[in-house]
C-alpha cells in the first residue's frame, strides 16, 4: 500500500481530476450533452496517460532540486528508483499516444503536440520566461483534445483560451512555491500580480466567448465574476502574508479551481447535468489532496 501511495504521489493523483474536467467539459460542449462511452473512455485514458507522464517526467528532470528542496518525495528519497521513473514517464507518454491513435488523426495530432509541449516544458521551458506559456499551451491542448471528435469550426479554438490564461497565471505563481525561490526582493509580488492578470484575462475572455455566441447563458457571468473576485482577494491576502506554505495552499486552491472553471463553462453553454457531473470531480480531488500533494 505504501508503494502504491508513492506512485499516486508521483503522478499527482488529486490534480489528475482537473485534467479529466478539461476533457469532460470540452466533450460535453462539443457533443451538446450526448456521448459515446468508447470515445469518452479513450479520451480520458489519453489525457490521464499524458498528464501523468508529465508529472513523472517533471520529477525526473527536477531530481537534483527535489533532493535539496523536497527530499521526502518518491524519487528524491529513492523509494522509487530514478531509472524506473524515467521508464514510467516515457511509457505513459507512449500509452497516451497509442490511445489517441484509436480516436483518429485529429486527436492523435493534438496528442502529439501535447506530448511535445509536455517534454519541452519539463526539459527546457520550465525554468525560463516561456515556462508559464508552455504550461498554458499544455492545458489548452488537453482541453482541445476533448473537443477533437466535434471540432468543425476554427471559431471553437477560442473556447479553451480562458483556461489558457488561467493556467499561465497559475504557473507564474508556482515558480515561487519553494523555499529556495523566495527572495527578499519583489519577485514574489510580481508573480502574484501576473497570476492576478491571468485570472482577470480569463474572465474577460469568457465575456468575449459570450459576445461571439459560443456561450449563451449570460447570467453565468455572476458566478464567474464571484470566483474571480474570490481568487483575487486570496492573492491579495497572500501578498500581505507571503510564505512557501501559504503559496502552496493557494496553488492547491487554484488547481482545484480548474474543475470549477470547467463546470461553469459547461453551465454557461446550458448543459446543467453535464456541469454537475464535472463538479462532482471536486469531491475525490479535495479528499485526495488531504493526503497527496498536487504540485
Amino acid at each position: 500500500m505504501a508503494a502504491m501511495l508513492d506512485y499516486f504521489r508521483l503522478i499527482r493523483l488529486p490534480a489528475l481530476f482537473s485534467a479529466f474536467s478539461n476533457i469532460l467539459a470540452a466533450y460535453f460542449i462539443g457533443g451538446q450533452g450526448g456521448f459515446c462511452w468508447e470515445v469518452l473512455s479513450l479520451l480520458l485514458m489519453t489525457s490521464a496517460s499524458l498528464y501523468s507522464a508529465g508529472m513523472v517526467l517533471n520529477d525526473c528532470y527536477d531530481i537534483a532540486e527535489d533532493r535539496r528542496e523536497r527530499p521526502a518525495r518518491p524519487l528524491a528519497s529513492g523509494r522509487i528508483a530514478l531509472r524506473r521513473g524515467w521508464q514510467l514517464g516515457w511509457s505513459l507518454l507512449l500509452v497516451g499516444l497509442i490511445a489517441a491513435s484509436l480516436l483518429g488523426m485529429l486527436a492523435l495530432g493534438i496528442s502529439i503536440l501535447l506530448a511535445i509541449s509536455i517534454v519541452l516544458y519539463n526539459a527546457k521551458a520550465k525554468h525560463g520566461d516561456a515556462g508559464p506559456y508552455v504550461m498554458g499551451l499544455c492545458r489548452y491542448l488537453n482541453w482541445l483534445l476533448g473537443f477533437a471528435p466535434f471540432l468543425s469550426s476554427p471559431l471553437f479554438l477560442l473556447l479553451p483560451l480562458p483556461l489558457f490564461c488561467y493556467i499561465v497565471g497559475l504557473t507564474f505563481l508556482s515558480k515561487i512555491e519553494t523555499a529556495s525561490s523566495i527572495t527578499a526582493g519583489s519577485a514574489e509580488q510580481r508573480s502574484i500580480a501576473y497570476c492576478a492578470i491571468g485570472i482577470i484575462a480569463s474572465l474577460l475572455l469568457v465575456v468575449v466567448l459570450m459576445v461571439v455566441g459560443l456561450l449563451d447563458q449570460w447570467w453565468m457571468l455572476i458566478p464567474f465574476m464571484g470566483g474571480a473576485l474570490f481568487l483575487l482577494w486570496s492573492l491579495y491576502r497572500l501578498s500581505k502574508d507571503f510564505s512557501a506554505e501559504s503559496t502552496q495552499s493557494m496553488m492547491k486552491r487554484l488547481l482545484l479551481g480548474i474543475i470549477l472553471f470547467d463546470a461553469m463553462l459547461v453551465f454557461a453553454n446550458g448543459l446543467w447535468w453535464s456541469g454537475v457531473i464535472i463538479l462532482m470531480l471536486l469531491v475525490p480531488g479535495r479528499l485526495l489532496a488531504r493526503k497527496i500533494y498536487m504540485t
